[in-house]
């Protein structure tokens, strides 16, 4: 019983704000079904066999370029890769502020789910940004902006190790805390 509401409430929740982010980000009209259900299969398994760690960001990374890749394989773009530590980010900074701020967990996790809902809210913004920034990413198609270009590379990968670092270490002290 207690499987089925964690599937339920916790990752369920979580499969459909990571297929969503994706449907909106990269205009996805077709095959979402069958994206999602490649979403919820790599999610599921992969945190039965790591939970939360950083090799379980990265492979589920990984996979989700994959499945991007063969499902869409011309709207899919190696910018695609480092993009998806956004949804992680977003994640990451509602669930410390939810579960350090607010005592009763319930109340907490209600709010938590809430907030991730929050985030559709600007939903033509994150299509725009991620228009504009597979315009600066790739430098053949822009030409005149190759100094942006090198740029924006640096800052996004600069960007997802802090993200990798941060969650680690919040991982780490969370495990500790347990006494795991």
């Amino acid at each position: 019983m207690n499987l089925l509401i964690s599937i339920i409430l916790g990752m369920l929740p979580e499969v459909l704000f990571y297929t969503y982010f994706w449907i909106i980000i990269k205009n996805i009209k077709e095959k979402k079904k069958t994206f999602f259900l490649l979403m919820c299969i790599i999610y599921f398994l992969l945190i039965m066999v790591r939970r939360y760690e950083f090799l379980y960001y990265f492979i589920f990374n990984l996979l989700t370029y994959i499945v991007l890749k063969k499902l869409y394989k011309e709207d899919t773009n190696f910018l695609d890769f480092f993009i998806f530590f956004i949804p992680y980010g977003y994640l990451l900074i509602i669930n410390i502020l939810c579960y350090t701020l607010i005592e009763n967990y319930y109340i907490a996790f209600v709010t938590n789910r809430l907030l991730m809902l929050a985030l559709f809210i600007f939903k033509r913004k994150f299509f725009d940004i991620y228009e504009n920034l597979k315009k600066l990413w790739n430098r053949k198609t822009n030409n005149s902006k190759w100094i942006k270009s090198i740029s924006l590379r640096v800052i996004t990968i600069c960007l997802m190790s802090m993200f990798i670092i941060i969650s680690s270490k919040i991982c780490l002290y969370i495990a500790n805390m347990k006494g795991g």
